[in-house]
């Protein structure tokens, strides 16, 4: 858990297969807690896990208010379920209500331009990302270690 990608003191890139809310509130907190006074970035794609479920959408904006912007990717094929399908752009107008910067990025593969654009020096990136997906983390890692000094 908590896999570092890149660690150094431009940037920090960290991945975990996390999503369930509860894994996900317990790995922000420990990511606030090794690096204390770094702006967190939360990179989330809601999938299989739980994550992707209204029921768990609820749950996300209290879970992801730790973070100082999210980056939300679309859900893998939503689910049907009683309150309707998971919708990433609904959770980024709630956390936008609580006043944190999100996003919702439609094209996964465009993530590492995001965060080229949007990286400042020292920020940590949180990465909860499902297995397999180094198509994702590789470019973003390489995109990151271009903007360093």
């Amino acid at each position: 858990r908590l896999e570092p990608l890149l660690d150094d003191p431009f940037a920090t890139i960290v991945h975990d297969e996390s999503a369930h809310p509860s894994a996900l509130r317990e790995n922000i907190a420990a990511l606030r807690l090794r690096f204390p006074g770094r702006r967190l970035v939360v990179v989330l794609q809601p999938r299989y896990t739980g994550g992707r479920h209204t029921l768990h959408e609820q749950a996300l904006p209290d879970v992801l208010a730790a973070a100082d912007r999210v980056v939300l990717l679309r859900a893998f094929a939503p689910a049907p379920w009683p309150a309707g399908p998971f919708s990433s752009h609904r959770l980024a107008g709630q956390l936008r209500c609580r006043g944190l910067a999100a996003s919702v990025l439609n094209r996964s593969r465009s993530l590492a331009s995001y965060c080229a654009r949007t990286h400042r020096a020292g920020d940590v990136w949180f990465c909860s990302l499902p297995a397999g997906c180094e198509f994702l983390t590789g470019p973003l890692v390489a995109a990151i270690r271009a903007l360093a000094p």
